[in-house]
């Protein structure tokens, strides 16, 4: 078992949002929603692909699903050591709604300045 050496978690964080960027926008344009139907969103998937670009590209020992009890919007919690990190895209940026009822906001190109990386 390989120790992992960590200049600075939150740097490598930050060199993974063009891969998340990527990610993003591929499952946003893949999403397929009519404009008069609502559904659920698309939180849970991109929150999957950050969690695994985060789990290959940084240091980081695990990841988890972030969220509370009211808030149906998913994102990831990444650990590494003692030093832990929230990474969301907000569920504004690229859907409206509320609970389980989504609705795709038309014509959404995510940027790096999309993502959201906070200390817990």
């Amino acid at each position: 078992m390989s120790i992992k050496i960590n200049p600075s978690f939150y740097s490598e964080l930050l060199a993974t949002r063009p891969f998340i960027v990527k990610a993003a926008q591929k499952i946003y344009d893949n999403w397929d929603q009519s404009d008069d139907e609502l559904s659920g969103g698309i939180c849970d998937d991109i929150e999957e692909e950050i969690s695994s670009i985060i789990m290959d590209k940084t240091s980081a020992d695990e990841t988890i699903l972030g969220g509370q009890d009211g808030d149906d919007h998913a994102w990831t919690i990444a650990k590494f050591r003692k030093e832990t990190y929230g990474i969301n895209i907000p569920a504004n940026v690229y859907e409206i709604g509320a609970g389980y009822s989504w609705k795709k906001r038309e014509n959404v190109k995510f940027t790096v300045d999309d993502i959201e990386i906070f200390k817990l």
